[in-house]
Order: C-alpha cells, then sequence, then structure tokens
C-alpha cells in the first residue's frame, strides 16, 4: 500500500478530521449494504470523551475527531450490517442516510475500517495488518524459479500461506530464490523471464529479500559487481573456473517459513506488478 509520511487531513460534511501519520490509500469497491463493517480489527480502537477515537497499532497511531465519526464508532463491531448502522444512526438523528455510508468509505479508504465477514482468522488479520487495509485487492500470483540448492517447496508453501497463487502459468511476478547472489545462472535466467524478477537468498544467519532485477533495479551484472568488490579474498583464492559461493548453507522449516513471509511482505499486489 502507498505510504504517506505526512498527516492527512479529511473534511466531511460535520467537519470530522482523520489524522494518521502513516496511512494507506486501496482502491477497492464500496461495501455493500450487507456488509458486516469493523474498526481496525487488528488493532486496539480507544473512544475517549467528548468525541475522538484512538486507533493503535504497533507501528502507528490514528485519531479520529468529531461527532460523526465517535458516534459511527460505536456500531463498527462486526456484528451490524451496514444497513443496520446507518438506520440506527439516522433514527437517533446523529446522522443522515448519506453521511454514513460516506463516513465508512473515508475510514477504509484509509486501511482503518473492514468488512468482519472477510477477516475471520489469524491468517487473514495477520495479513490484513501487513497490508494494512488492501486486503481487498488480489494478490500477485508468483512464479518461483530455483538455483542451487534452495527450498522451493517450502517457500512456495509458505507464500500459498499468505494468500498469493503460486503458479507457472502467467505469473505477475517472479520470486528467483538463489543459494548465492553470484550463481552464474541468475543473469541469463532472469534475461529470459518477461516480469518482474525478486531475488531471494535462504540460506545463512538470515533471509537477504531482494533486490529486484530490472529497471528500476539494477541488472545483474550490474548487481554482481558491487558483490564481487566485497568477496575480495574469495574471489582472490578461486581457480579461474571456480564459481564464488556459496558461502551459507542450509536451512530449517522455520527459516525457510520466514523467509516466506519476508518475500510475501515484498510482493506487490497483482495491480501494482505492473508498474514494478
Amino acid at each position: 500500500p502507498t505510504q504517506i509520511e505526512s498527516p492527512i487531513t479529511f473534511l466531511n460534511p460535520r467537519g470530522a478530521r482523520v489524522r494518521s501519520v502513516n496511512s494507506s490509500e486501496p482502491e477497492s469497491a464500496s461495501l455493500p449494504p450487507e456488509s458486516l463493517p469493523i474498526l481496525a480489527p487488528h488493532c486496539r480502537s480507544i473512544r475517549t470523551a467528548p468525541d475522538t477515537i484512538h486507533v493503535i497499532s504497533d507501528v502507528d497511531e490514528l485519531t479520529l475527531t468529531g461527532v460523526l465519526f465517535h458516534d459511527l464508532a460505536e456500531h463498527l463491531n462486526g456484528r451490524l450490517t451496514l444497513s443496520e448502522i446507518t438506520e440506527l444512526m439516522v433514527a437517533a438523528g446523529t446522522a443522515t442516510r448519506d453521511e454514513v455510508p460516506a463516513a465508512i468509505e473515508i475510514l477504509r479508504d484509509h486501511g482503518f475500517v473492514f468488512d468482519a465477514r472477510a477477516h475471520a482468522d489469524d491468517a487473514s488479520l495477520y495479513a490484513l495488518w501487513w497490508r494494512e487495509g488492501s486486503f481487498d485487492e488480489p494478490l500477485a500470483r508468483v512464479g518461483l524459479i530455483g538455483l542451487g540448492a534452495v527450498p522451493i517447496k517450502a517457500v512456495g508453501e509458505g507464500l500459498r500461506a499468505h494468500g498469493h497463487v503460486v503458479t507457472d502459468d502467467s505469473p505477475d511476478v517472479v520470486v528467483m530464490l538463489v543459494d548465492d547472489h553470484l550463481h552464474p545462472e541468475v543473469g541469463p535466467v532472469a534475461a529470459g523471464v518477461s516480469v518482474p524478477v525478486l531475488m531471494a537468498r535462504i540460506a545463512g544467519p538470515r533471509p537477504v529479500v531482494g533486490p529486484w532485477l530490472g529497471a528500476p533495479g539494477p541488472c545483474h551484472a550490474c548487481l554482481a559487481s558491487r558483490l564481487r568488490f566485497n568477496r575480495q579474498v574469495e574471489a582472490r583464492l578461486l581457480g579461474d573456473k571456480d564459481r564464488m559461493g556459496p558461502t551459507s548453507h542450509g536451512w530449517t522449516g522455520s527459516t525457510a517459513a520466514h523467509a516466506a513471509a519476508e518475500i510475501a511482505r515484498t510482493l506487490p499486489t497483482a495491480r501494482r506488478s505492473a508498474g514494478r
């Protein structure tokens, strides 16, 4: 999701203000009348007098100020439909029929209101937190390529657990798992792929995800030149036909799962993959 570094301010018909340090603006269809709006289920929401709502996560704090948002938040618990919330607030005289869905869409467009029907388990809440409200947007279809001894099956299973479709049929992006970023086949294989390629090395003290090969990132020749410069001792000791690396070997199920989680966080959605 797009991150906005500076605070943002919205004005609705009743002058309520929405402020967030880091906010997202996913493009998605409006919630239908039968939806069950809920306020940031992956965060903690606190109402304070007289008319303020605070949404707190591990990395951000959101403040909603205004009577409309304050009264609306009481009903954003995932148990009432959008239609029922509208009828309640209209009957109470705190909003019009147009203001209720408009206010909900303001919150939803910035990743603070969701349809509770879509986030009923821990896995969906985890994905919701990391993607900050873009859960309605389809994830990229991912192709996997393995060079060297790499846990391609385990990483594929991990990406599926994060909601990605792993496929060889017209992927949006390709994840290239390598035993070393200087594997001699990286350049030729990447050159034969027509979609963005994300490199990832699993073995070693921690997974290394990236870079993206090709514009706007480096070509592999440029990347390799920089990496060889930092491995001069190894290069000096090798013969002319010896391959550089890998210097680290092995993985466990947990390290492969960790790598898959980091890769999943790095991958774009289907809509954004074309613009990489």
